[in-house]
């Protein structure tokens, strides 16, 4: 955990997620395989299977908005953070997602390669993007997924709250 505060809620670990930079981000990651917070349960083989198919060919394409809609839909992500994942410039959320989706590294690569210009056309970000895939425990990336789903569950509360007649 960073500085050593344990997190109050899966709300705030997404949010100090995407707003932390990449050595920073790999950090948190890897202090997830180590917390008592509990995971998301593993996608289901066939599911995750058909999905990395999808996937993967979603990328050869370049196509964005499926591989978006896909992603979420495989995750049980909301649109909106399913984008944020996909969208994001340093490429950390995506392996995240993807590891937790048991994606194989030799197509996680090619994802990368095919999926957003900007990465694959830089072999640093490709190779540097590999490296943590490789290290990225399943825990970790089950953990950030319950985190994510929990986020939005966090904010959907927080914008409802019931009211009795005597409140």
């Amino acid at each position: 955990m960073p500085n050593g505060t344990p997190w109050k809620d899966a709300a705030e670990i997404s949010e100090m997620f995407f707003r932390a930079a990449g050595r920073e981000r790999v950090a948190i990651l890897h202090n997830l395989a180590e917390t008592p917070l509990k995971a998301s349960p593993r996608i289901p083989e066939a599911r995750a299977r058909r999905a990395v198919e999808t996937l993967e060919m979603a990328a050869f394409a370049g196509d964005l908005e499926n591989f978006v809609l896909e992603l979420g839909e495989s995750l049980i992500l909301p649109a909106r953070l399913a984008a944020q994942v996909v969208d994001d410039a340093g490429g950390e959320p995506l392996a995240t997602a993807l590891r937790a989706l048991a994606m194989p590294g030799p197509v996680f690569q090619r994802v990368l390669l095919f999926l957003k210009p900007e990465f694959g056309t830089s072999v640093h970000t490709v190779y540097r993007l590999s490296r943590l895939y490789d290290r990225l425990s399943e825990r970790s990336a089950l953990v950030m997924l319950a985190a994510w789903r929990g986020s939005t569950l966090a904010t959907a509360r927080a914008k409802f709250r019931s009211t009795l007649y005597d409140d």
